[in-house]
């Protein structure tokens, strides 16, 4: 049994951009994100198609840190997980965001202060249909 295979093609990144950060897969499609608040689409097919969304200012604002990413079925769609620092005080806000690659716009979710989002699964056929997995926070453990 081999499992050596052929390179096709090699993603690479400007240092610019950042480290990578992550990468997941949907079928046919692949998001990639790095430190610098660069999103990465890429198409899988006979050529290596991509679409890209650079970092600015206003993207930074509104997402903050990304922490992990997941791309829909037909890669139209991007969850983006997500932590920013509160405006007020020195606590962290904890949201979710979904990416319309074709309409190039943003909806954010707000789970309030006691869920963490941590990711985000698609269904593999249904191509609206999101699950987000939550951790519960540290305060309304206490309280329980």
């Amino acid at each position: 049994l081999s499992l050596a295979g052929q390179v096709k093609q090699t993603l690479v990144f400007p240092e610019s951009e950042g480290k990578v950060s992550g990468i997941e897969i949907m079928n046919n499609f692949i998001v990639s994100w790095t430190q610098g608040h660069t999103l990465e689409f890429l198409q899988l097919e006979t050529k290596l198609s991509n679409q890209e969304l650079q970092e600015d200012s206003k993207l930074k604002a509104l997402i903050g840190n990304i922490k992990s990413c997941s791309i829909n079925a037909n890669g139209r769609k991007v969850g983006i997980v997500s932590n920013s620092a509160a405006t007020t005080g020195s606590s962290i806000n904890h949201s979710f965001h979904i990416y319309d690659v074709d309409t190039d716009a943003f909806v954010g979710y707000d789970l309030g202060k006691d869920y963490i989002p941590v990711t985000i699964y698609w269904d593999k056929k249904e191509i609206r249909y999101f699950g987000v997995q939550v951790e519960t926070s540290r305060v309304e453990l206490a309280k329980g």
